[in-house]
């Protein structure tokens, strides 16, 4: 029982060095912060919009609108300018998740927008259809959020599998590698090493 709890400490503390100390994992998302040189400017809201447009996230009706707003205006661009930059660097760093990071950026941008619609109607039967289009899309963001869940999970089983691997090898050969370490340390050659 105790060699157990020896071996769980081992295989914590391990993993734990190699998160800290291991770049960061691909399935995991890019880092929230922006980058401090770029200020928020009208060229930004600009470039923002384009590429919101270009991409087909959102449609220039809904931005026209929203403008009437200045608040949730500037709030929606923003967000959207800091999750483009995250799907970037996504793009560069896991090129194979980019599209799924695509296609929750319009989702989460749609349902904004219906979102929108349904605080701007006054119509009960039109608000009944957005709520429930709105359910489907969160719905659908929902899945595919879980999805990159499932598969940051598979990843870290595997990683961790490895780590269990490597302590249980280091364990067989525990007096080789004090040995090796202890002739280090004291400056004593190996014949054996290269």
């Amino acid at each position: 029982m105790r060699m157990n709890r020896i071996i769980g400490i081992l295989v914590l503390l391990t993993l734990a060095g190699t998160v800290f100390a291991q770049p960061v994992n691909r399935l995991q998302r890019p880092e929230r912060k922006v980058n401090p040189n770029e200020r928020w400017d009208d060229n930004k809201e600009q470039e923002i919009i384009d590429l919101l447009t270009e991409k087909n996230i959102i449609d220039a009706a809904f931005l026209n609108d929203l403008e009437d707003n200045p608040q949730q205006y500037k709030r929606f661009l923003v967000k959207n300018w800091i999750e483009m930059q995250k799907l970037q660097r996504l793009k560069e760093i896991a090129p194979e998740h980019y599209d799924r990071g695509l296609e929750k950026l319009k989702l989460n941008a749609e349902c904004w927008q219906l979102a929108w619609n349904y605080r701007n109607s006054s119509d009960d039967a039109e608000k009944q259809q957005i709520q429930s289009e709105l359910e489907q899309k969160l719905s659908e963001l929902f899945d595919l959020r879980e999805q990159d869940k499932r598969e940051r999970i598979k990843k870290l089983e595997e990683e961790l599998e490895k780590l269990k691997e490597m302590v249980q090898e280091r364990r067989q050969n525990r007096e080789k590698i004090i040995e090796h370490r202890l002739n280090e340390m004291l400056g004593q050659t190996d014949t054996l090493g290269w």
